[in-house]
């Protein structure tokens, strides 16, 4: 009896205590504009934002690989400058993204 007792325990606290399946299904992108100029940012080839020169910004994204572009919107001579890179974004994990 002492037994039972003892495994409907562990059974309850682990049953409470275990993670929840929606924890960690996003992570966070930080972008890091390393110029005066402004930059147009996209996600996954949608327009997300203007992002101003030297700026810092945060963004929440599903986990797995998302396709990053920033382009710059203007102080260009002839052709704007353009970076682009596939991230992989984690479960409650943080991915840093400098750019020009």
């Amino acid at each position: 009896m002492r037994k039972l007792q003892m495994l409907l325990l562990l059974l309850t606290f682990t049953l409470f205590t275990s993670c929840n399946k929606d924890d960690c299904e996003t992570g966070t992108l930080v972008l890091l504009s390393q110029s005066n100029n402004p930059y147009s940012l996209y996600v996954d080839g949608d327009l997300l934002e203007s992002l101003p020169g030297n700026s810092r910004r945060e963004i929440t994204l599903s986990t797995g690989n998302h396709n990053i572009r920033v382009v710059q919107e203007s102080g260009f001579v002839v052709f704007p400058t353009e970076k682009s890179e596939v991230i992989n974004i984690i479960g409650c994990g943080e991915v840093n993204w400098q750019f020009p």
